[in-house]
């Protein structure tokens, strides 16, 4: 055709697309300098048409401008690199503190604090690239607030950094959780002035940091957060509604904080079973398959650590919530996963108990 285009240029949404496809390979290190480069090319574009709007030549380049996705998928990138490196690392160091324990040269709670795992000049613990990627949420946050009208401190933006916080945590780096409470608390003071309210995944990463720390609190804090979330979200005296936009949990909230539990040194499966309780009496939320595996894990864990005192009645319990989940599978909600089934037999094998109940779960 006459009137056909002799050539094809980019725009703000070409780049994003290439953005987006380099922050879905989450196992690879080297996309955090790749995506960086295409942002550069973008602000370089966006500079030159400025520069140059009157000419016609330049006028596609008024067609690139980094936007809100961008930087926030840059933000990803950095966050992608940083979770590789943090796993290395914890992996390593869990080595060398193994290793000195069987020295001699290490104690037990030495390593269990992280006293002697996290050197300050230790440069590969994804620190530094998650730094990077808080940045970048505080340079959009500088770009709204001198009018940039494509960019916006939005909640995606302070999530993929809380994301990014949880993504780090474990029990060699206990700081990890407090920062990402201090980051939900920037976001609640800031929602003021913006519309930046955390919402669940908001919360729910916060909770993950903690559950990941490991710490003797760590379950406890959980806890805090998903009351939290509860009690603002019940109606005040006066009032019919809520009256704060804060988040209701929801099931991924509520087995987080089972998790948190089912990681303490002693496992509290009774609380666990609690969680479940809560959900299946509450009129927002229901427990799906993934919360019942981790009440059944829960007890089997305490068989084994024979928390209860009483032979065989953990088991019992861990049973009694599969047959439960049976139940509710033949009315098409959830169902078991196979490796549930082997591991009540297993521990039940384990088990000292020998009651005929357990013999019966048998």
């Amino acid at each position: 055709s006459s009137d056909a285009p002799t050539s094809i240029r980019p725009t703000t949404e070409s780049y994003n697309y290439v953005l987006r496809a380099y922050t879905r390979c989450r196992k690879e290190r080297s996309i955090a300098g790749k995506v960086m480069t295409l942002v550069r090319e973008m602000e370089q574009i966006q500079k030159e048409a400025v520069m140059n709007g009157g000419h016609d030549v330049d006028n596609w380049k008024m067609n690139v401008v980094p936007n809100t996705k961008t930087y926030t998928m840059a933000m990803d990138a950095w966050i992608i690199k940083a979770g590789i490196k943090s796993a290395a690392w914890r992996s390593e160091k869990i080595a060398r503190n193994n290793k000195l324990k069987q020295k001699g040269l290490l104690q037990q709670s030495e390593s269990d604090d992280g006293s002697t795992s996290t050197s300050k000049d230790d440069d590969d613990d994804g620190t530094k690239e998650l730094e990077f990627a808080k940045s970048i949420l505080q340079y959009i946050t500088a770009l709204e607030a001198v009018g940039q009208a494509d960019v916006r401190a939005s909640v995606v933006g302070y999530n993929t950094l809380l994301t990014g916080y949880a993504r780090l945590a474990n029990e060699l780096r206990p700081d990890i959780p407090l920062i990402a409470e201090q980051l939900l608390n920037e976001m609640i003071d800031a929602s003021e002035d913006r519309n930046t309210y955390p919402d669940v995944t908001s919360f729910n990463a916060v909770i993950k940091a903690w559950g990941k720390a490991k710490k003797l609190n760590s379950a406890a804090r959980c806890e805090y957060w998903l009351h939290k979330m509860i009690n603002e979200n019940r109606p005040r005296e006066g009032y019919t509604q809520q009256t704060t936009p804060i988040a209701q949990p929801d099931v991924s909230t509520y087995n987080l904080v089972m998790d948190a539990w089912m990681n303490m040194d002693n496992p509290d499966a009774a609380r666990v079973q609690d969680l479940l309780l809560e959900m299946k009496a509450s009129d927002t939320v229901s427990p799906n398959s993934e919360s019942y595996s981790k009440v059944i894990r829960a007890w089997l864990k305490d068989e084994l650590l024979n928390q209860l005192g009483v032979q065989g009645s953990s088991v019992e319990r861990a049973w009694a919530n599969l047959d439960e989940l049976m139940s509710l599978e033949a009315q098409g909600d959830v169902g078991p996963a196979p490796e549930l089934f082997t591991s009540i037999l297993k521990t039940a094998a384990r088990s000292e108990g020998r009651g005929e109940n357990l013999l019966a779960v048998a």
